[in-house]
């Protein structure tokens, strides 16, 4: 959803007027997450995205599996952070598995994109032994 606003300045005299667009948030960017790992436990941060007029009021975490085969699994819901400063969450992973994460944004316009640029592979090394 994205509304136009149509503002206009008159401090000292400016008398300059602008379109701002209003709408659901950017999609965050997740930051420093390694390519791959040893470890089964991960912490996901993100920067605050652009709120585009809303405040944020909630972040959303999602994970999905690569498969074996390089197909791509259904987007789960992980968290749902409703504390909007909070901008990271601790995660488990498998030995063995590669992930894909995004994080959204919500304000009282709807939720960010799951944007493609924004999602985010982790591989984490090992696996089974036999």
């Amino acid at each position: 959803m994205e509304i136009e606003q149509y503002l206009c300045c008159t401090v000292l005299n400016c008398n300059c007027c602008y379109f701002n667009k209003l709408g659901v948030p950017a999609t965050p960017e997740i930051k420093d997450l390694p390519v791959s790992t040893k470890e089964v436990e991960v912490i996901i941060t993100w920067n605050e995205p652009q709120n585009n007029g809303a405040p944020i009021t909630q972040y959303t975490v999602y994970q999905r599996t690569v498969r074996d085969d390089g197909s791509l699994g259904d987007w789960n819901k992980l968290n749902e952070i409703k504390a909007p400063l909070e901008r990271k969450v601790t995660l488990q992973l498998v030995k063995g598995k590669e992930y894909e994460f995004v994080v959204t944004a919500t304000n009282k316009f709807g939720e960010s994109l799951k944007e493609e640029g924004e999602i985010q592979k982790i591989m984490v090394l090992g696996g089974m032994c036999i």
